[in-house]
C-alpha cells in the first residue's frame, strides 16, 4: 500500500543570499546516470523506497528531464558533487502551469549539512527571475527529515495530493 502524500508550498521572493560553490552545478541529461545512483541510495531503507532499480532510477530520471512531470526548468535543476560524485540534487518542473521540486533528494552520508536546502533556495532564486511566486512540492507523509526540513523553510501543507490532480491554490 501506497502511502499518503501531500502537497506542500511556499511563496516565493528573491533569495540573494544563495551562494554558488564550485561543487554546484545545473544539471544536464548526462547526469542521469549520476542521479540514478543518488536517487538510489537516498531512498533505500526510506518510505519513498518502492523497490527500483539503478536502471528504473536512471529512466525516472531520465524522463523527468523530458517531461514526465511537465517542462523541465533546467536553470533551477541543480546537483552538488563531491569526490566527484553526486550527494544531493534538486529537480524542478512546471506542472499544471506551476513550478515543482520534482525530486529533491541528498545521500545519507551528506545528509545534516544544508545541501538541499541549499539547492531549494536555488531554485527559488532561478524561479523568483522567472517571475513564479510561489513553489510546491509533493511529500510522502511519514517522511519526517523531509517534512521537518520543508516546514523550517517555510512551506505550508495544502492537503492531500491525488493522482493527476493540480496543486491547490496557495494563497499567501
Amino acid at each position: 500500500m501506497k502511502s499518503k502524500r501531500l502537497w506542500m508550498a511556499i511563496k516565493n521572493k528573491k533569495q540573494s543570499d544563495v551562494i554558488w560553490d564550485s561543487d554546484l552545478k545545473i544539471i544536464q541529461l548526462e547526469d542521469a546516470a549520476d542521479l540514478a545512483r543518488l536517487m538510489d541510495v537516498a531512498y533505500q531503507g526510506t518510505i519513498d523506497h518502492e523497490g527500483e532499480t539503478i536502471q528504473e532510477c536512471e529512466a525516472e530520471m531520465l524522463s523527468t528531464m523530458s517531461g514526465k512531470y511537465g517542462p523541465f526548468v533546467q536553470k533551477a535543476s541543480c546537483v552538488i558533487f563531491k569526490d566527484n560524485k553526486a550527494v544531493s540534487a534538486c529537480l524542478i518542473t512546471i506542472w499544471k502551469d506551476q513550478p515543482l521540486i520534482a525530486f529533491a533528494m541528498t545521500d545519507p552520508d551528506y545528509q545534516g549539512q544544508g545541501l538541499a536546502k541549499h539547492l531549494i533556495l536555488k531554485a527559488l532564486d532561478q524561479l523568483a527571475k522567472e517571475s513564479y511566486e510561489s513553489l510546491y512540492l509533493v511529500v510522502t507523509d511519514g517522511n519526517e527529515a523531509a517534512q521537518s526540513l520543508y516546514y523550517k523553510m517555510g512551506f505550508k501543507e495544502l492537503g492531500e495530493a491525488l493522482p493527476k490532480q493540480p496543486p491547490p491554490f496557495f494563497e499567501f
